[in-house]
């Protein structure tokens, strides 16, 4: 079984995704600021699961608590909308900042892969639905553009680096359904 850190591990979809893995017999490892995650997420049925780490993904920490870890899922990020816009900054420095920091943490400890899940708000100037993955983009809120940053980081992680890393579907709902109810 693999050893799996979950960035954002203490919001809904880190923790049910770890509870599932934790239920395969995969080694969990949550991590989260707390910003947006909630300890109630940390127990599912009555059960708690995984190892909880309290750290921020833009602190030079995480190189430690990726030591021995086969993959990232990396949901950790600012997501609402009006926090994004009333503070750019902060935006741009934990959702495009700090993946920089988890790719670069991943490919300092060798991880196998960082799973990224981006956002189907890059499509906001879309005309058409559904969208495609194909589609052009050009988002023009704080969020999906950090989104979109990171996205491209991934990418430029990937090509210079061979760092295995995989952009899930930009709907999360995707993601989840394949993982939650198809397996793993």
């Amino acid at each position: 079984m693999a050893n799996i850190l979950i960035t954002g591990g203490a919001g809904f979809i880190g923790s049910q995704l770890g509870y599932k893995l934790h239920k395969q017999g995969h080694v969990i490892t949550l991590l989260d600021n707390m910003s947006y995650g909630h300890e109630d997420n940390l127990n599912i049925n009555g059960e708690t699961f995984g190892n909880f780490i309290l750290d921020d993904i833009r602190n030079s920490s995480l190189n430690e608590h990726m030591k021995n870890i086969d993959y990232v899922y990396h949901f950790a990020g600012i997501a609402p909308l009006p926090n994004c816009q009333e503070n750019p900054y902060e935006a741009v420095d934990v959702n495009v900042g700090g993946t920089a920091n988890v790719l670069e943490c991943a490919r300092q400890n060798k991880v196998k892969r960082v799973i990224f899940s981006s956002t189907s708000a890059l499509y906001e100037n879309n005309k058409i639905n559904p969208f495609k993955e194909s589609d052009n983009i050009n988002p023009d809120l704080i969020y999906s553009t950090t989104k979109w940053q990171a996205e491209k980081l991934c990418q430029s992680f990937y090509s210079t680096y061979q760092q295995a890393q995989y952009r899930p579907s930009r709907a999360t709902h995707s993601l989840l359904h394949l993982l939650l109810f198809q397996g793993y």
